[in-house]
């Protein structure tokens, strides 16, 4: 007689899932040589889907856990608009160029600044500690971090043109901008997978946390182009602590501006130190 083999708990199912789930949009970007907007750009439709049909949970619940009623009021707008106005910008520049990923980015990104605004309309006072906590510590890794890059001259120091003034400028621009996108791209599709696999086994919290950070480092792979071991390693020790302490909090908070604003933040501070072109 042949053991009938054991079904699948529903937490190795969800692990399962969520390992496809990133290797599928991994295997898109280098299957199809996408460049970074159109890589990032596919995660939107991909996030939808899996919200709606495998988590079927509503769209807002993406940006605030407790899913409420969702409702702007005039001052949600006025937030929404403040921080469209910068994706609006580069979708004009996008435009004239021919870049139509590049479009696709900016429209996402002002979908993005309604989801922002969404959640800053319900953010509560006792998450305000959260933030700070997770604001000081995301930005200790980043001091860390940066120290260690500059220090053995891993990454280039660009000149800036304004000195100071002018990094502090390419600083808060990309703050703006940023914080935006970290609510339809990148950002709300991990903390999303987290959220799947903690639901489904809570003991294991620190080790979902662990595996979702590994795995949104690797992530960048097919958007690099050529990589090495080394490489690899780099994503790691970047994405893994501040992956981890971007998971905790959202789990404490069930609010995507914690651990946007911080992503956003940290996104900024690395642009005004390289300032790319």
């Amino acid at each position: 007689m042949i053991d009938e083999p054991l079904p699948l708990t529903k937490p190795a199912r969800r692990w399962i899932v969520v390992t496809s789930f990133i290797a599928a949009w991994m295997g898109c970007g280098w299957l199809l040589r996408l460049d970074t907007n159109a890589y990032l750009v596919l995660g939107v439709p991909l996030t939808v889907l899996f919200q709606l049909f495998v988590r079927r949970r509503p769209i807002q619940a993406l940006w605030v856990q407790q899913a409420p009623l969702f409702r702007l009021g005039w001052k949600g707008f006025a937030i929404a608009g403040g921080l469209s106005i910068m994706p609006l910008a580069e979708l004009v520049g996008s435009v004239a160029e021919g870049e139509w990923f590049g479009c696709l980015y900016c429209v996402c990104a002002g979908v993005g600044a309604i989801g922002a605004a969404y959640a800053i309309r319900n953010f509560r006072r006792e998450n305000v500690r959260p933030l700070l906590g997770c604001l000081l510590i995301t930005l200790t890794l980043d001091a860390i971090q940066w120290s260690v890059f500059l220090g053995f001259k891993l990454v280039e120091l660009r000149p800036a043109e304004g000195g100071i003034l002018g990094r502090l400028a390419v600083g808060i621009a990309s703050m703006l901008e940023y914080t935006a996108v970290t609510f339809v791209i990148e950002e709300v599709t991990f903390r999303m997978l987290d959220s799947h696999l903690h639901e489904a086994d809570r003991r294991r919290g620190i080790l979902s946390a662990v595996f979702i950070s590994a795995a949104w480092g690797l992530w960048h792979l097919p958007i690099l182009g050529e990589f090495n071991w080394e490489t690899i390693g780099v994503l790691l020790y970047v994405h893994v602590p501040y992956g981890v302490c971007l998971s905790l909090f959202w789990r404490k908070t069930g609010n995507l501006l914690v651990p946007g604003l911080c992503h956003a933040l940290g996104d900024a501070i690395r642009n005004a130190i390289t300032m790319p072109g």
